[in-house]
């Protein structure tokens, strides 16, 4: 699962965030070693779609006004086709955020 796999990338001390509505039949599973080890928090927050899709497009707009610098918090940009080089680049903890290009 996409959010048991999160877990495996977080810092120690590190926040996953749950964003939106998921089906209420839908579970996380998470060794008790893991949690302890890691010390790690996941904060859930309930959003529309429509107000996510208007905070995404902000966010976009201060990237490309050059606002918000990927560089600063030591984040990286990748086509789609290198999703998996973006991948071990964040295990390799040689960067710390990894967004992918659509188009």
């Amino acid at each position: 699962m996409a959010m048991e796999e999160c877990i495996r990338y977080l810092r120690p001390a590190g926040t996953m965030v749950i964003y939106s509505v998921s089906h209420p039949q839908t579970r996380i599973s998470v060794s008790p070693a893991v949690a302890c080890m890691k010390e790690f928090r996941v904060i859930g927050s309930f959003i529309y779609s429509s107000s996510f899709m208007k905070g995404l497009k902000l966010l976009a707009d201060l990237y490309h006004s050059g606002y918000l610098s990927l560089d600063k918090v030591g984040g990286k940009v990748f086509p789609l086709s290198d999703v998996n080089m973006a991948f071990q680049q964040l295990r390799n903890k040689e960067i710390s955020k990894a967004v992918l290009k659509l188009i």
